[in-house]
């Protein structure tokens, strides 16, 4: 399947979730934020084959509240619908204030203990993730989402 005829719905379906992503971040901040000048990551997860329920449950159970916790602003998870790489593929998009903010917060989320330990033992039967690919975004000027 195109990579195209993927991202394009996952763009359409994203702008809708502006207002989410601001409640979580004044959530977080405890303070409403003028500045809606976010950069968006859109990060694609390829898994070992019959590891995809696996990785599903370390995010539902584990990897979000680390996320959150690192200042990270989840928008959304998706999953392909159809094809051959619907077995063992995860598209996720979280913001982050910046691309320093970026860093810091996945450098905090890494060196995490409580993370490495779970990381850890999701690994238990072998590793999850197979490749994982990273693309930066942000909004265009005449994106609803901004």
């Amino acid at each position: 399947m195109n990579r195209i005829a993927i991202i394009l719905p996952l763009l359409v379906i994203f702008s809708c979730v502006n207002k989410n992503i601001e409640k979580e971040r004044d959530a977080r901040d405890g303070k409403a934020n003028t500045s809606n000048n976010f950069i968006y990551e859109m990060r694609t997860y390829t898994t070992h084959p019959g590891k995809l329920d696996d990785l599903h449950n370390r995010f539902r159970k584990h990897t979000n509240r680390f996320f959150v916790k690192h200042g990270m602003v989840l928008v959304g998870y998706w999953i392909l619908d159809e094809g051959i790489e619907k077995e063992n593929t995860l598209f996720y998009i979280i913001a982050h204030e910046d691309r320093p903010a970026s860093k810091k917060s996945w450098a905090a989320f890494i060196e995490d203990p409580e993370w490495k330990k779970v990381y850890e033992e999701s690994r238990g039967n072998g590793p999850l993730v197979a490749n994982i690919k990273s693309q930066f975004m942000k909004p265009t000027d005449y994106s609803q989402l901004k």
